[in-house]
């Protein structure tokens, strides 16, 4: 049987499967809607626990900043500990410009070019001179310890030369060193002196023994007992005695006797001396000798046979050969040298020979030396131009100044060569003889050095065991010292 279906509206269908689509894709919307929020919620959860495992890292007891800061407290630490090390190392390099070996030379360069060093450990070490500057390397050679002073005596009797160097030990030996080298002279010396002409020692019992070269070279005869003060032709006793030696020898460089010239006397000697009453005395030269003496002046607070100072303050000069006319010359005198005085006001006066008067030339004068130069209060430093007569403007912030060598120092420290018109070293602590070398505030040292393609100068550096004021020891056991001059003869 053959069913038939009525026939469906085409406008009903079309509706029906719109609504159907919208109902379908607005199910699909709000699933999709659904998913999307329950993805951001998750987001946000694992955010927070990675925001929270994050602050952890960076703010917690052990996080990145606590760590950070950990390391740069412990890199300055370790920066501070090896600035430590730096500066022990530097220290250790340096230590030898302590001053634990410091000592003096003595050499003969007109004989066979030896020469001795003394280290203040007491130690002696013999070198050999040669026709070379002081550049050179010098080998030292141990000799004796235990020694106290050395001394170096170059006598000149008419054409002859004659160099003998003594040294005395803790001991008080005194021995002889060269030409004969270990020979002992003496035992219980309390002092040695050398004045140019006349070799003398002074027991530990105030005898005074002079050398002689009547029974030998090295030989020493008695010249007095009692000594308190010696020099050359005269000595004081602890009585206050005066002896002159009257029977001069120009061949042995000797006195055969000595002569008591006054009591009671405080300083001086040939040809003056001062009481314990402050009264000046000044003789006559008569054949080498000082006789009748006078008194010049009472109340005399220093003075020589060329002028005195008084109590007063007074500053009188002698002016004529026989040492017996004094002029005042004027008041308030502090300080008085051969063409120069100063005053109590620091007023300084030079001796004009065309004048022939003393002209007041600077005010406010810290130092000076005789006419050669003067710094004032202010630290100006004005040398004198023995060309055109006249003190010429140097250089200010002076502190010290060394007119042999020619160099000055600044109050900052630094180093200025005069003859070369040039800063040496910014913060100089020491400056050897002659600019040999310098030492700056903190040790390092510098020695000069000989350009021979250039003819010039220049300073390096080195490390050294030890140096005096005219030589160093560099730490390879070499010696090098300031020889202006080496004449070897044999």
């Amino acid at each position: 049987m053959k069913v038939i279906r009525p026939k469906e509206n085409k406008t009903l269908m079309v509706e029906k499967r719109e609504n159907i689509y919208l109902k379908e894709k607005t199910m699909a919307k709000i699933k999709e809607k659904g998913i999307t929020l329950i993805a951001l919620v998750v987001t946000i959860i694992i955010l927070l626990i990675l925001a929270g495992v994050t602050i952890s890292l960076v703010v917690g007891q052990g996080g990145l900043i606590n760590r950070a800061k950990r390391s740069v407290g412990k890199y300055q630490e370790a920066s501070k500990n090896e600035q430590n090390i730096l500066e022990q190392y530097s220290e250790a390099i340096d230590e030898e410009t302590g001053e634990k070996l410091i000592g003096k030379i003595v050499y003969d360069s007109w004989h066979l070019g030896k020469g001795y060093c003394l280290l203040n450990d007491g130690k002696v070490y013999s070198f050999q001179v040669l026709p070379s500057n002081y550049d050179y390397d010098f080998d030292l050679t141990y000799v004796t310890d235990n020694v106290k002073e050395i001394y170096s005596c170059r006598v000149t009797i008419y054409q002859s030369i004659y160099f003998f160097i003594y040294y005395l030990t803790n001991d008080n030996k005194l021995y002889l060193l060269y030409p004969e080298e270990g020979k002992l002279i003496a035992d219980n010396v309390k002092e040695f002196k050398f004045d140019g002409h006349t070799r003398a020692y002074l027991t530990t019992s105030n005898e005074l023994f002079e050398g002689s070269f009547e029974k030998g070279l090295d030989t020493f005869v008695k010249a007095g007992d009692d000594v308190k003060e010696y020099s050359l032709r005269y000595y004081i006793t602890n009585s206050n005695e005066l002896f002159e030696g009257d029977d001069y020898n120009m061949w042995s460089y000797s006195y055969k006797t000595y002569k008591k010239i006054a009591d009671n006397v405080k300083k001086g000697g040939a040809p003056y001396y001062i009481s314990n009453s402050d009264e000046l005395f000044v003789g006559d030269e008569v054949s080498d000798t000082y006789q009748n003496f006078k008194k010049i002046a009472d109340n005399v607070k220093e003075g020589s046979s060329k002028f005195y100072i008084n109590t007063a303050n007074e500053l009188y000069i002698c002016n004529s050969d026989n040492n017996k006319e004094y002029k005042y010359i004027d008041k308030n005198v502090k300080k008085y040298y051969y063409h120069s005085y100063m005053t109590m006001s620091n007023d300084l006066f030079v001796y004009n020979y065309n004048t022939d008067k003393y002209e007041n030339i600077a005010k406010n004068v810290r130092e000076y030396y005789d006419k050669d130069y003067y710094i004032t209060t202010s630290n100006e430093l004005y040398v004198y131009n023995y060309d055109n007569g006249k003190y010429e403007y140097t250089a200010d912030n002076v502190k010290e100044y060394n007119f042999e060598d020619k160099y000055y120092i600044t109050t900052t420290n630094e180093f200025y060569a005069i003859g070369e018109n040039k800063k040496l070293s910014d913060d100089v602590k020491m400056v050897g003889k002659n600019k040999f070398f310098y030492i700056t505030a903190s040790n390092k040292f510098y020695y000069m050095k000989y350009n021979s393609e250039t003819d010039s100068y220049s300073y390096e550096r080195d490390k050294i065991k030890g140096y005096g004021s005219d030589f160093y020891i560099n730490n390879k056991g070499k010696m090098r010292a300031f020889i202006e001059k080496i004449e070897i003869t044999t």
